[in-house]
């Protein structure tokens, strides 16, 4: 059964949506973390 374009285009937002989540995520984690060394020196 062939996938219908629509669908697969959905899936495709959807998974670019969760790598910009993941990067969000990354770039606050090291923030967080370079924030906490600069403050305990």
């Amino acid at each position: 059964m062939e996938r219908q374009p629509i669908q697969r285009h959905l899936e495709e937002k959807r998974a670019g949506f969760h790598e910009l989540f993941f990067d969000l995520i990354f770039v606050y984690a090291i923030q967080i973390i370079a924030h906490v060394i600069l403050h305990t020196h």
